[in-house]
């Protein structure tokens, strides 16, 4: 197995990790990634031919894709917590003179009935 070969098998495990959020995983490649760039960039032997350069740039392109749209997931996800977070400590509302005022949420009790 050549360089080139490393390279897309390793953005195939890339690419499984990210779509199975896998984060450990990404981590342990990231270092194997950079090391085989350096590989790749030092080695003109290494097998990278242009339709070679062109697969390993389509692999990187879809596992950027995947990355943001993981990233904009997290941050959506993040930003929906801070909501929810925010609506049950109460929320604002205007009184009569068009001043803002926070009501408070008042979380709901057990009804007891005899």
């Amino acid at each position: 197995m050549d360089a080139t070969d490393r390279a897309l098998a390793l953005l195939e495990r890339e690419r499984r990790a990210l779509l199975s959020a896998d984060w450990e995983a990404l981590d342990r490649i990231a270092p194997l990634k950079a090391r085989l760039a350096e590989t790749l960039g030092a080695q003109p032997e290494a097998g990278l031919t242009p339709r070679r350069l062109a697969e390993i740039r389509r692999a990187a392109g879809r596992n950027g894709a995947i990355m943001t749209a993981a990233m904009e997931g997290l941050r959506d996800g993040a930003r929906r917590l801070q909501e929810i977070r925010r609506a049950q400590s109460g929320f604002s509302s205007y009184d009569s003179a068009g001043r803002q005022a926070r009501v408070a949420s008042t979380r709901p009790g057990l009804e007891k009935r005899s």
